[in-house]
């Protein structure tokens, strides 16, 4: 597919569909993923009707546009406005994580040409990003004049250009019903319960690591009961590049959890003040590199909550407990998993790390 640069008012009128409109309101942080769900089935079922021949792949391209937004969303609420004023070289910018990258760049024609066309509209995405920004970086959005507008928009027209790049580069997946034919649109979401509980069931057993559950876990982490809501949990590889950011809301703006990840073993480290700190192989490498990586004070807090103070921090009952209260923010809270979830399920659907 060749690359085009993405240019204002190309494609469609994305904005004319009512659930983008009601997308683009202020909302709290637990109301992104919804906001980024409206915005991506309008998006896409818009584009799907003025090319009917690629409705049948409406529901991929849409799940991977809702992914998408979602990132950039989050990237927008723990954005630091000013390391933003002063990268000239753009350091700064909104990344997909890795395993929603790889489903873009395997996505088949059809799906890569409805997701672009999705995208058309710069003017609609910029006023929906303006609409779900924070307040003081929303005021800086609507002045055109402002340096800081200029700087953001910079960043997402990358964004936007380098989705464009990727999508359906690394060649279309096997898929024999890939080739663009009419069909109804595709059914309202629906929760899919019984993946969600087989990801928990796997994180509720000692041990476990090779599994969907494996996978998913870093993500609901941060929004563990007694997780420090200022700090951001961060998974980076051995030479120190970001891997993975997860927020538990706009006030993580203090030093990040960080963990290390091994990616050939599959294994999780600790950092602490600067150093990897080892933990042990046993399967619960990931829980283990968490209660490291959080320090005595957050550390004592979250053992607490969890309702395992009475035990060594670092024993077989803490690690447990933790792990439950990992499953149960799962089971508890569906919406902020599904969509990650099925794209890791499509990607590597015996994932893990140890």
């Amino acid at each position: 597919m060749k690359y085009q640069p993405i240019t204002p008012n190309a494609g469609p009128s994305l904005y004319s569909h009512g659930a983008a409109k009601r997308a683009a309101r202020p909302l709290p942080d637990e109301m992104l993923p919804k906001a980024a769900a409206y915005a991506a089935r309008a998006w896409t079922l818009t584009a799907a009707t003025k090319e009917p021949r690629l409705s049948a792949h409406a529901r991929p391209a849409e799940r991977m546009l809702e992914c998408a937004l979602l990132d950039l969303l989050m990237w927008m609420h723990n954005v630091d406005t000013d390391e933003i004023r002063r990268d000239s070289s753009l350091q700064q910018m909104p990344r997909m994580n890795v395993s929603l990258l790889g489903t873009i760049r395997r996505a088949c024609p059809s799906e890569a040409e409805l997701l672009i066309k999705s995208l058309g509209d710069w003017d609609a995405l910029w006023d929906f990003l303006k609409a779900l920004a924070p307040p003081t970086l929303a005021a800086h959005m609507n002045e055109k004049r402002a340096e800081l507008n200029r700087d953001i928009r910079t960043r997402v027209m990358h964004w936007l250009n380098d989705l464009r790049r990727d999508v359906g580069s690394a060649g279309p997946r096997f898929d024999p019903g890939c080739e663009p034919q009419p069909t109804k649109p595709a059914p309202a979401k629906k929760i899919n319960m019984p993946l969600l509980q087989e990801a928990a069931k796997s994180i509720r057993q000692n041990g476990e690591w090779n599994s969907l559950g494996g996978d998913i876990a870093p993500f609901a982490m941060p929004h563990v009961p007694g997780w420090p809501a200022h700090r951001a949990l961060e998974i980076r590889d051995l030479k120190g590049t970001l891997l993975e950011r997860m927020t538990p809301s706009r006030l993580a703006t203090d030093k990040p959890v960080i963990l290390i990840l091994d990616t050939d073993r599959r294994h999780y480290s600790a950092q602490l003040d600067g150093k990897t700190v080892a933990v042990p192989d046993d399967g619960n490498c990931f829980y283990h590199a968490v209660l490291r990586a959080l320090g005595p004070h957050d550390r004592a807090r979250l053992v607490t909550t969890i309702g395992n103070e009475h035990s060594y921090q670092f024993s077989k009952a803490t690690l447990m407990a933790l792990r439950n209260a990992t499953a149960d923010e799962l089971i508890q809270h569906p919406w902020r998993y599904q969509s990650a979830l099925e794209l890791l399920e499509l990607v590597n659907p015996s994932g893990g790390r140890r």
